[in-house]
């Protein structure tokens, strides 16, 4: 005998409320237990009201065989209903549902039981996405276009949205946004081989802002997340993108963004080292975060690289570098062990600027300190050895010496050379009346102790040739080739008050030498005052100070 309609939908939807979610499974029977005790018309009204929310007591056909689409389209009109709920089964859409602001749920997504899944599946006649004007949430549902290649899942509301646990299967685009996204969560979500996973359009030409996509999966997919405009204070962590053979990521610009803990992973017969994040405005990824992104097999990482210009700006936390960069072509890099400014060819030298703490109403109040954990610690200058070879600072310690806004900044000089003694300075110094600048020679020479009875004190070791030649003559030279003196000033102290320096013999460093004041060393000459007779010191003082 054949059922009434009316009892088999009553069946339908007693079966459907047994696959209902835990919670709400559990307040219906609650519901139910206590209308059946007390037979009061809330529980009636509650029951009641779980009833209404199911599609299936729409007449929605969970065979897929039949359009669910007015079934769909009566409950977004009704009055009574805020969330849709939709029972396990296939549900053939023919007709664009304008949900009208309601929620869109499910029974959530199975492992293993495809036939326990809620599946919209696009009817041939379908024009246009299947869902638009969705209510804040959309949740464990299931979509899959199966042949249909221009399918539109959802048109989705940009504005206070979350779609959480919903899968994509096939089809031109999952989800479409018309103007921007703002505060739109995008959580646990799955896309298979679909043209576009997100499509955010931009209509308006505004940007979007604070959109989250956390935990997702891409594969297979033409292009997984793209605006067409701006993007700004974006969020895109733990998401998954294997299989592109497009964009995972692209906006007109992105800035204040964050990247955190994401996976690329293969080009699915796409152009290789393509960037996992692409802006189509050049070197527009600014003032961004990133951290624990993994980039593989034909991905080119945005985040880390040794060159810097079209890449991310901001800061970037790769491996153990902090990298911060302004994507226009140079960055600030510091490992364990290195603090280093970095530029690319073309952008030319920055300087580096290490500057103590500054408060506007104090200027350059606190000093900077070098410190070390012991008291014996060093300060070295280096030179980096995969530049030169000498492994020796030839770099000069410049010191800001003019900082008013109508001068010139003028810079103090000091410079270390292996080859000659001391530490050389210029002092720039800037006359108001004429605004000339004159440089003055400044810096720390060299310092040479001689004793007669003690050759090797302080400083005099310094040369190869130690000798008093004769009474009055002291040589203090080195061995051809070895050391070049070019023209020095060299001042000395005699400590024998009765002893004075007659002056002083500079030994040519080579053959025609003397054209270029280039000595190997030098013979002090002394006498005695009174008799003016030869005579040799018991003690002097040699400052050496080369200013070249």
């Amino acid at each position: 005998m054949t059922q009434p309609k009316d009892e088999l939908r009553r069946r339908l939807i007693r079966s459907s409320m047994l696959m209902l979610p835990a919670a709400t499974l559990g307040g219906a029977l609650s519901s139910s237990a206590h209308a059946a005790e007390t037979q009061s018309e809330g529980g009636r009204d509650a029951l009641k009201s779980l009833q209404l929310e199911n599609a299936l007591y729409w007449g929605a056909d969970p065979t897929g065989k039949k359009d669910s689409s007015s079934a769909f389209t009566k409950m977004a009109r009704s009055q009574i209903v805020t969330t849709i709920h939709v029972p396990p089964g296939d549900y053939a859409i023919g007709r664009t549902v304008d949900l009208r602001g309601k929620n869109l749920t499910g029974s959530g997504r199975q492992r293993w039981k495809s036939d326990e899944h809620a599946r919209f599946v696009p009817r041939p006649e379908l024009k246009g996405a299947m869902f638009k004007n969705h209510g804040p949430v959309v949740r464990d549902l299931n979509f899959s276009a199966l042949d249909q290649k221009d399918v539109v899942f959802i048109n989705s509301s940009g504005y206070n949205t979350v779609i959480e646990n919903v899968s994509f299967s096939n089809g031109k685009i999952a989800i479409e946004v018309d103007e921007i996204m703002v505060n739109y969560n995008l959580v646990r979500c799955a896309f298979v081989g679909t043209h576009y996973g997100v499509m955010v359009h931009d209509i308006n030409n505004g940007q979007s802002t604070t959109a989250r996509f956390i935990g997702n999966e891409f594969n297979y997919c033409e292009n997984a997340i793209i605006f067409e405009g701006a993007l700004n204070g974006a969020t895109f962590q733990d998401n998954i993108f294997e299989n592109i053979k497009g964009d995972a990521i692209l906006a007109k610009l992105i800035y204040d963004s964050n990247f955190i803990g994401n996976w690329w992973e293969r080009r699915n017969g796409g152009d290789k080292n393509w960037p996992c994040v692409r802006t189509t405005m050049k070197q527009q990824i600014m003032n961004c975060f990133a951290s624990a992104n993994k980039c593989v097999f034909g991905w080119r990482d945005m985040f880390s690289s040794e060159t810097h210009s079209g890449h991310m700006g901001g800061v970037s936390v790769t491996s153990s570098d902090v990298v911060a960069r302004r994507s226009t072509g140079n960055a600030v890099r510091m490992t364990p062990s290195m603090l280093r400014a970095e530029s690319d060819d073309w952008a030319g030298n920055v300087p580096f600027v290490i500057q103590g703490s500054q408060a506007k109403a104090r200027n350059h109040v606190n000093p900077i300190v070098f410190r070390h954990s012991g008291a014996n610690g060093n300060i070295e200058f280096d030179s980096d050895a995969e530049i030169t070879k000498d492994g020796v600072w030839k770099g000069k310690l410049r010191f800001a010496s003019k900082t008013d806004s109508d001068d010139k900044l003028l810079y103090d000089e000091y410079q270390i050379n292996r080859a000659r003694p001391g530490i050389v300075g210029k002092v720039p110094v800037k006359i108001k009346e004429t605004k000339d600048v004159r440089e003055a020679l400044t810096g720390v020479p060299q310092f040479v102790k001689w004793r007669k009875e003690d050759k090797d004190a302080t400083g005099s070791a310094f040369f190869s040739h130690n000798e008093i030649r004769e009474e009055g003559q002291v040589e203090l030279s080195f061995t051809k080739g070895e050391f070049e003196f070019r023209e020095p000033i060299v001042t000395v102290t005699v400590d024998d008050s009765g002893i004075y320096l007659d002056g002083i013999s500079y030994l040519p460093a080579y053959s025609g030498a003397q054209k270029y004041k280039a000595y190997k060393g030098f013979v002090f000459h002394f006498k005695a005052r009174g008799s003016d007779q030869p005579k040799t010191p018991d003690a002097f003082n040699i400052q050496i100070f080369h200013p070249y």
